[in-house]
This record gives structure tokens, sequence and C-alpha cells, in this order.
């Protein structure tokens, strides 16, 4: 399966829980608490499973966007333990390699918190 999500397939988890009343949308956006928030209430008495309708494309790119995160901080490890390898063995050009990658990597991270702290888009530069 998948580590990133689709819209279309959330607004289907949506429609087939009678409208976003049962909550399996969250459960495919690993949402589990306000999943069984929504199975006990009907989504929050129908408001919620409304306003999941408006805001589902949000919510799927913000989870994306988590997942890339996560991504992102594990490549950042990866390259800097692979850098303090190729220093001990004294590859000082690889190292600097890395480390011009390590910070490019360490940008995007910025910029994606930055996108999520937002809300929003983000232009690049």
């Amino acid at each position: 399966m998948s580590k990133y999500k689709s819209v279309q397939r959330a607004y289907l988890f949506w429609a087939l829980s009678i409208f976003g009343l049962l909550g399996f949308h969250r459960l495919y956006l690993r949402k589990r608490k306000t999943a069984v928030v929504w199975m006990i209430t009907l989504g929050l008495f129908g408001i919620g499973a409304v306003a999941d309708f408006i805001f589902l494309n949000w919510l799927v790119k913000r989870y994306n966007m988590i997942q890339k995160l996560k991504e992102l901080q594990k490549e950042i490890l990866s390259t800097e333990q692979w850098r303090e390898e190729l220093a001990r063995k004294q590859k000082y050009e690889e190292a600097a390699y890395n480390r011009d990658k390590e910070k490019l990597l360490k940008r995007e991270m910025a910029r994606l918190r930055l996108k999520l702290k937002l809300g929003r888009e983000v232009e690049r530069e």
C-alpha cells in the first residue's frame, strides 16, 4: 500500500461511509481517534461529515506533506551518517557533496514545515 493517500479514494471512503457519517475516510487518513468519534456521533451529528466533504482535499494534502517530511527526515539522517563515514575514511570531496545534499534536504524540510504551518501552498524561489 502506498504511503501517500489519494483524494479520489478519500472521497470514495467518504461516500461509502454514508456520506461521511461513519468516518471511514478518517480511518483511511489514519485519524483513528476522530474516526471513532465520527462513528459514535454519526459525523458529529452530520456537521462534521459535511465539513469533511469541504475540507477532505486539504486533509489529504496535509497527510501527504507529513509523510514527505518523515521521508526527508530519514534521508537527512542517512546522509549525515554517510557523510560522517566518508570523513572518517578521509574522502573529503564526497563528504562535502553529502554535506551540500544535507543542506538542500533541510531547506526542503523547512519549506514543507512552513507550508504545513500556513496551511497553503508556498512558492519555490
